[in-house]
């Protein structure tokens, strides 16, 4: 039973990766919503629907089905930083980048 619990808290973890980096990243302005994310124990993370949408409202980002796989020593102590995701997986996905003179997005 306590094994279950902690592989339940890990997936919960690994989810939540997710929502702390859209959080903190500086790059990619405006808002993200994305209509399922799950995870697995081993630090698995899908997700269906992913947008993000500029701050002027356009859509920059559209991702119908992707996910990301983390390291599972970094969900179990709760540091995350840039080499926690290991790899990215996107599916049919649309991408928009707007420069500006200084070639910033």
């Amino acid at each position: 039973m306590i094994f279950l619990l902690v592989l339940e808290i890990l997936s919960r973890s690994a989810a939540g990766i997710f929502n702390k980096v859209v959080e903190e990243q500086k790059i990619f302005l405006g808002t993200f919503t994305v209509e399922k994310i799950s995870a697995s124990p081993l630090g698995e993370v899908s997700f269906e629907n992913l947008v993000w949408k500029n701050d002027a409202g356009l859509v920059m980002l559209e991702i119908p089905e992707g996910g990301f796989k983390v390291k599972i020593l970094d969900i179990i102590t709760q540091n995350f930083k840039t080499s926690t995701i290991q790899e990215i997986s996107l599916k049919n996905s649309t991408i928009s980048l707007l420069f500006d003179d200084d070639m910033k997005i």
